[in-house]
């Protein structure tokens, strides 16, 4: 199993962190962040983990999991970075209302009239009765996991499970999140929010990602993005309501530019994105496929904060993994973008 330890010096053959960067992103980050390999730059020098990067701060005061690229779900201690090597998980709060969820067993539940999913691993299924006849859901494999989203009446809904179901999970929602493990009581694993409050950086500049959407929220997914410390000024790099990466820009709380590049984001795909924001200048591309540019753009106040996956409200985290992420001091050309992102 995958545990979360820097595996880089083996790696990298005694090659600087800074020179690994440029030859992966085709030019020289200000910052860059690979969460993989648990290495940061911060203004062109090596740090070393992320978590020795100026400003970093993060927080999480709950246990969590995450899998890795083999499908084992690892757990997390409170305020640990949910990072293996698919990259750092960033979800908002949810809670497990399903008790002793690591192995299922046969139980009733309290719920209210919302959408919730229900979610396991394993080759058995689970029967609703009750507040709802969804279903039933039936699983797939060992490490197969299946979901169901469903809205039942308010009142008591009955899970019967039958043969083997693991890591299960029933949360309020219309999507599943990473199992959350739970005893005798219903559990809820907190927000995450990563805010760097020492950007050290001004415009222009290009942000990049490369992430993997694990669930389709439904809503705007933040990857990265800069802000002046509220949603008045910002440029973020994010998924649109219509899985579509998105390269949002806000001066003085009017939105100067929101570029999109065409074709949907599918659920558990790698993609690489980059933005970049300039005077009259907002542009992205997604695996070296590029938007079209906004030529009339004023852009924010000096950034005061650097968020990895939320926004200035410490919401729409993208539920998803983020594996590496960039800053560039400049706004890269169409070609340099495209170069980036494939």
């Amino acid at each position: 199993m995958w545990r979360s330890r820097d595996r880089s010096r083996s790696r990298s053959g005694g090659r600087s962190l800074l020179s690994i960067a440029t030859a992966q992103l085709g030019a020289t980050p200000l910052h860059y962040w690979d969460f993989t390999a648990n290495r940061a730059l911060f203004a062109g020098a090596d740090v070393g983990a992320v978590t020795s990067t100026p400003g970093w701060s993060f927080t999480r005061a709950t246990v969590g999991t995450a899998d890795d690229l083999a499908g084992n779900i690892i757990q997390f201690a409170s305020g640990e970075l949910r990072r293996t090597n698919r990259g750092v998980l960033v979800e908002d709060a949810r809670t497990n209302l399903f008790l002793n969820s690591a192995v299922g067993v046969t139980q009733s539940i309290t719920v209210a009239a919302a959408a919730h999913t229900l979610s396991f691993r394993g080759t058995g299924t689970i029967t609703l009765t009750g507040t709802s006849t969804a279903g039933p859901l039936v699983g797939t494999g060992a490490n197969d996991r299946v979901t169901l989203t469903f809205t039942p009446t308010a009142g008591t809904l009955t899970l019967t499970i039958s043969g083997s179901c693991t890591n299960v999970n029933l949360e309020a929602g219309a999507f599943a999140s990473s199992w959350i493990p739970t005893a005798g009581a219903s559990v809820t694993r907190d927000a995450e929010i990563l805010t760097i409050s020492s950007p050290g950086v001004n415009y222009p500049v290009t942000l990049f990602a490369e992430l993997e959407r694990a669930v389709d929220t439904g809503a705007g997914e933040t990857w990265i993005r800069l802000d002046a410390g509220s949603e008045n000024d910002r440029a973020i790099l994010r998924t649109s309501v219509a899985d579509l990466i998105a390269n949002t820009v806000a001066s003085a709380g009017v939105t100067q530019a929101d570029v999109t590049v065409a074709g949907a984001m599918a659920i558990n795909t790698v993609y690489k994105a980059a933005s970049a924001v300039a005077t009259n200048r907002a542009q992205i591309a997604r695996s070296g496929i590029l938007g079209t540019e906004d030529t009339l753009v004023t852009v924010p106040a000096t950034p005061t904060f650097i968020r990895i996956g939320c926004n200035s409200t410490a919401t729409l985290q993208p539920f998803g993994y983020i594996r590496r992420a960039a800053i560039f001091n400049t706004a890269m050309a169409d070609a340099a973008l495209q170069r980036a992102t494939t």
